[in-house]
C-alpha cells in the first residue's frame, strides 16, 4: 500500500492534531531548521494517507503527519507500529476546562479519557475507558520542555460541534484540565502494541471562562499560542532524537 521496501522501518512517530496538513507543516520544518537537523526528506503519498513526511536521518527514520480526530489518528499510530516504531509523541492544543489555565499553558497529561470505536477496538478486554501515556516517555518530554507544566488528565471528544455548556460544566467538576480530539485514541493504538506514547498540548482557549476560538479576544492571543507551538515541536524532537541516538545541544 504505501510502496515502501520490505525491510523499511520507522523509528519514531510525531504526529499533530489539527487541519489542514499545509498549515501545520511549515512549523515543523521551523523547529528542525532551528536544531541543525540535517535530514532527507521522503515524502510517501498516496490516496490513503495524502502524505506523510517521513525524515532519513544518520539516527533513524521519523515520521511526522498532521492527524484529525481518531480515525485517521489510530491508522497512522497502527502502521507506524507495524514497521517498528519505538516512541510516539503528539502535540496539539486543548480547550481549557480549569478557570486557572491561560491561553499558551502546556498539559502533558497522564491519562486521557475516551469512549469511541476506535480505544474499544484496540483495548477488547479492558474495562476502565481511561488510556495511559508511558510515564518514562512522558517525564522525558516534560523535562525537554524545561518550564512548568501540567500533569492532569484530558477528556478526548471527538464531536467538537456538538459540546454544550452542559458539557462543559460536567468535565470541569469531573476534573479534567482540558478537552481535545485524539490522545486517548493514540494512547489505545500505542499501548496495544507496545509502544511508548505520550502527548504535549497548549492551552488554545479556555471554555469555563468562555475564551473562545469566536471571542474578540481570541486573536490577540495568537502570539502565546504560536510560542508554546514552537516550545514543544523543539522539546519533542530533542526528546525523539535522543531516543534514536543523537543529543541535541542546541
Amino acid at each position: 500500500m504505501l510502496g515502501v521496501p520490505e525491510d523499511y522501518q520507522v523509528d519514531a512517530l510525531l504526529t499533530f492534531g489539527s487541519h489542514p496538513k499545509s498549515r501545520i507543516y511549515p512549523f515543523f520544518e521551523e523547529a528542525l531548521a532551528e536544531l541543525g537537523i540535517e535530514a532527507a526528506y521522503e515524502p510517501i503519498q498516496n490516496a490513503f494517507f495524502g502524505e506523510i513526511r517521513s525524515l532519513v536521518t544518520p539516527y533513524g527514520r521519523l515520521w511526522f503527519d498532521v492527524i484529525y480526530g481518531c480515525a485517521y489518528a489510530s491508522e497512522v499510530a497502527h502502521v507506524a507500529s507495524l514497521l517498528g516504531a519505538e516512541s510516539i509523541i503528539h502535540l496539539g492544543s486543548f480547550g481549557a476546562l480549569q478557570p486557572d489555565i491561560q491561553t499558551g499553558d502546556i498539559l502533558v497529561p497522564g491519562k486521557a479519557y475516551g469512549n469511541e470505536s476506535a480505544t474499544r477496538m484496540y483495548t477488547r478486554e479492558q474495562t476502565s475507558p481511561f488510556f495511559l501515556a508511558d510515564e518514562k516517555l512522558r517525564t522525558e518530554i516534560s523535562n525537554a520542555i524545561g518550564s512548568q507544566v501540567r500533569s492532569d488528565s484530558v477528556i478526548s471528544i471527538q464531536a467538537m460541534l456538538a459540546e454544550t455548556p452542559e458539557d462543559v460544566v460536567k468535565w470541569q467538576k469531573e476534573g479534567y484540565a482540558g478537552v481535545e480530539m485524539e490522545c486517548a485514541s493514540l494512547f489505545a493504538v500505542a499501548g496495544h502494541f507496545g509502544v511508548p506514547a505520550t502527548a504535549a498540548l497548549y492551552a488554545s482557549d479556555n471554555l469555563t471562562a468562555n475564551t473562545l476560538v469566536t471571542s474578540d479576544t481570541y486573536a490577540g492571543s495568537q502570539h502565546l499560542r504560536k510560542a508554546s507551538q514552537h516550545l514543544l515541536f523543539i522539546a519533542t524532537l530533542k526528546t525523539l532524537f535522543t531516543r534514536m541516538g543523537r543529543k541535541i545541544t542546541k
